[in-house]
C-alpha cells in the first residue's frame, strides 16, 4: 500500500508503474490519498479542496489502483494536545473524518471501503477513538529519531499499525 499520493500525476505514475511491473502480481496496488489537513507549508499532501479531485481520478483513470483510504499527519501541537487533554478533539482527524463522510456520499461506498491512516505513537488513543485503522507507530517501536539507533538510516521508515 502507498499512503502517500498528493496529486493526480502521483497517482497516474503509480498507475503507470504498477502495469508495467514484471512481478507478476495480479491485484491493484492499494492506495490512500494524503492530505495537508494542518495546512502546514513543512507537510506533504494535497490541499482539503483537491482531495475528492484526486480521489475521483484514482476511481475513474486508474485502473491498476485501488483508492483505499485518507492518511493525514497533522499538527504536532494537535498531537501532543491530545496527550495532555483527553477530551481534546484532534481537528486534523476531524477534517479527516469529515472528507471520508463526503467521499461516501459522493462516491457511494460504504464507510468500511475507507480506511484513516491518521495519529501517530503520540496520539494513537485519540486517533483509535476518531476512527483511525492505520496508525504510525515508529517512535513506540524505534525511540525517537535523536535517540534511535535508525536515526541515521534513511531506509528505516514508519511502521504502521492496521487496527
Amino acid at each position: 500500500m502507498v499512503e502517500t499520493v498528493g496529486s493526480e500525476a502521483v497517482a497516474a505514475a503509480l498507475d503507470s508503474a504498477w502495469r508495467n511491473q514484471k512481478h507478476g502480481l495480479k491485484r491493484d496496488l492499494r492506495v490512500m490519498v494524503q492530505v495537508n489537513t494542518s495546512t502546514e507549508e513543512s507537510k506533504a499532501g494535497c490541499d482539503i479542496e483537491s482531495c475528492q479531485t484526486i480521489v475521483q481520478h484514482i476511481l475513474k483513470n486508474c485502473d491498476h489502483l485501488k483508492f483505499s483510504g485518507l492518511m493525514a499527519i497533522g499538527a504536532l501541537e494537535n498531537s501532543l494536545r491530545c496527550q495532555q487533554d483527553p477530551n481534546f478533539h484532534n481537528p486534523d482527524f476531524e477534517v479527516l473524518c469529515e472528507l471520508k463522510e463526503k467521499l461516501c456520499h459522493e462516491y457511494d461506498l460504504s464507510k468500511d471501503q475507507i480506511d484513516l491512516s491518521m495519529g501517530m505513537t503520540a496520539d494513537m488513543e485519540s486517533a483509535i477513538l476518531s476512527g483511525s485503522t492505520n496508525i504510525r507507530v515508529g517512535t513506540a517501536i524505534f525511540g525517537s529519531r535523536e535517540d534511535s539507533i535508525y536515526s541515521n538510516n534513511v531506509e528505516a521508515g514508519p511502521a504502521v499499525l492496521s487496527v
